[in-house]
């Protein structure tokens, strides 16, 4: 059995202005969470004796939480198309991530239950901030002649740096699961 609460606050300030006609700033602040999966916080384990692994949820993990901040340029044309870039920031605390080890002797219950398996659980390990820059073109082609009147088209494009420090002497350059550049077009 286990119990955990807490009480944040998740503040946001958003700003669009338009200087000339067709051209949008934006500037925007806010505080977010992210919750672990529940199956990681459930203090249960689940095993795999074929391939000798057991997972192990942490009912001490807690959400990580971040303050986000972002600004863009946005260029709308007709008859309707759009060009845009943004930059953001994001700081984030009481990260966590997932971690394998193999279970020493003794076992996780000191009678030596899964002596040898490997290990899975999640720990809240530090911090990180990962900054970024978006590049955005959208058109869609109403002058067209017959079949391509209404098509349109776009392409994407970010670039992430992040930066770990999880309490140990060297900062990560790198986050799970993240690509630092990613990008999208279609027709």
């Amino acid at each position: 059995r286990s119990k955990s609460s807490y009480s944040n606050i998740f503040p946001g300030a958003h700003v669009k202005w338009e200087p000339f006609d067709g051209v949008l700033l934006r500037g925007s602040y806010n505080r977010s969470i992210t919750r672990p999966n529940i199956i990681s916080m459930l203090p249960t384990a689940t095993v795999d004796d074929l391939n000798r692994r057991i997972s192990v949820g942490n009912p001490e993990l807690k959400p990580y939480l971040a303050n986000n901040y972002d600004v863009s340029v946005e260029r709308y044309f007709e008859p309707v198309g759009l060009v845009s870039v943004g930059v953001f920031r994001k700081d984030i605390t009481q990260y966590f991530r997932s971690f394998s080890d193999v279970v020493p002797s003794g076992g996780i219950d000191g009678n030596g239950s899964y002596e040898g398996y490997t290990r899975t659980t999640s720990r809240n390990i530090g911090s990180a901030r990962i900054r970024g820059i978006e590049l955005n073109v959208q058109q869609q082609f109403r002058n067209l002649p017959g079949f391509w009147k209404g098509f349109g088209a776009f392409a994407n494009f970010t670039y992430l740096e992040a930066l770990g420090n999880f309490g140990s002497a060297t900062i990560s350059r790198r986050l799970p699961n993240m690509s630092p550049r990613t990008g999208n077009f279609g027709l």
